[in-house]
């Protein structure tokens, strides 16, 4: 078997050091996560995880944020829309710095609530941000649709692709292990899929198989696999093996300075 890098000991490339690898906020609520490119062997993309701390110091993040606001049965559209567009404004932010910099081939993840872009109110809040958006930098957004139901239709992951097309270099979509079939992704022109395992450490008799099954099914449906949360170096090596192509979590964190 051939050796397999370690993600650990390479260091990403002086033009493109991660604002402080994920470790400060960004005024408006995120975090800035350094994404691992297997097939550049660098750290090439960013994914901009939204935050907020509560009173109570309880930690609220990533699809939970994003879905403040759906819970109840009356939606509360301005907080919704309110988080969706604080996590884009924390996305351009960060564009914006790379791009005066000369990273301007840089990539960014911006997780977007994809129930939310079945209402219309949210939508028009939504699409009139990122109309606020220079071109240079909406070249730069990969949106990452999120709260994808285990029973996707096709009609839906349609309408939240044509909202979305105009503003980005392309769409993601967050599924669950229990989404097998990812015909609909490809069928629908998404980019790449993504899985969460969400830091912990799984057992290598459980990951491993489920990570080749993962990859060979984006791979034939032309989708790109993306994996957050790597909480182990193992589960990290189990990944590049498989063919997993962009890796992030506590296991892929590189120790670099911050944008000056």
């Amino acid at each position: 078997m051939t050796a397999q890098p370690d993600p650990l000991k390479i260091n990403p490339p002086k033009s493109q050091v991660p604002p402080s690898a994920g470790q400060q906020p960004a005024p408006s609520g995120v975090e800035y996560i350094p994404v691992f490119d297997t097939g550049e062997q660098a750290f090439t993309t960013w994914y901009c995880r939204p935050k907020r701390v509560k009173a109570d110091g309880t930690l609220v993040a990533e699809d939970i944020l994003l879905s403040e606001g759906l819970e109840d049965r009356a939606v509360n559209e301005k907080l919704v829309s309110t988080n969706m567009i604080r996590t884009l404004d924390g996305a351009v932010s960060l564009g914006r710095r790379l791009f005066n910099r000369g990273e301007a081939a840089a990539t960014i993840l911006v997780p977007i609530n994809g129930m939310a872009l079945t209402r219309k109110e949210i939508v028009g809040a939504f699409t009139n941000a990122c109309r606020r958006i220079e071109d240079e930098i909406k070249a730069m957004l990969i949106f990452e649709v999120t709260n994808i139901a285990d029973t996707v239709r096709m009609s839906y992951l349609d309408d939240i692709a044509i909202i979305l097309f105009l503003f980005c270099r392309g769409y993601i979509g967050r599924i669950s292990p229990k989404i097998t079939d990812l015909r609909i992704f490809g069928t629908c022109n998404y980019h790449g899929v993504s899985l969460p395992l969400m830091d912990k450490p799984w057992p290598a008799a459980t990951v491993n198989p489920y990570l080749t099954n993962f990859v060979a099914n984006a791979q034939s449906n032309r989708l790109k696999a993306y994996l957050h949360g790597v909480g182990t170096p193992a589960i990290a090596e189990m990944a590049t093996i498989a063919g997993v192509n962009f890796l992030d979590g506590i296991a892929m964190r590189p120790k670099v300075g911050g944008l000056r």
